[in-house]
């Protein structure tokens, strides 16, 4: 007899070098209204309560370059935000304590009911890493990208 057993997978993603990091700006803890995958680009909705701001995914502000990392994945320089709506890159540290197969930063995701996620507020030049999980169309070297919804669309 055998069995199966599916797990989504979600994106993976990783604040290369982005200024708020580094103390530079500010990293705000967002709240999330539904279970989100970490390198969701999105927008601050408005104060929560204290020390917590909402997030909603998609900035109509934020573009992007794409150049290719070593690992696969893909990197996604900062060309343009809107100061008045700064894009905000959600990622948590993934801290997973499955110690099987199941233990891959590809099978995290961050569940709207468990915690707040950091928000780094984004700057020009900064750079993100992203898998290819969260595109929409084929990610390809100098191409351009958009955050619609918790996606990121790659420009014809």
């Amino acid at each position: 007899m055998a069995y199966k057993i599916n797990i989504d997978e979600h994106n993976v993603a990783f604040p290369t070098k982005v200024n708020a990091g580094n103390g530079g700006d500010h990293i705000l803890n967002m709240v999330i209204s539904e279970d989100t995958d970490n390198g969701v680009i999105g927008s601050n909705t408005g104060w929560a309560s204290f020390e917590e701001f909402n997030f909603e995914a998609g900035n109509d502000g934020f573009k992007g370059e794409l150049h290719a990392a070593a690992n696969g994945n893909w990197y996604v320089l900062v060309t343009a935000v809107d100061a008045t709506n700064p894009p905000i890159f959600l990622y948590n540290s993934p801290i997973i304590e499955d110690e099987t197969l199941n233990a891959q930063e590809q099978y995290f995701y961050n569940a709207a009911d468990e915690m707040n996620v950091k928000g780094y507020v984004l700057k020009l030049n900064d750079i993100v890493e992203e898998s290819e999980a969260i595109f929409t169309g084929t990610p390809a070297e100098g191409k351009t990208v958009t955050a619609v919804g918790s996606k990121l669309v790659v420009a014809d």
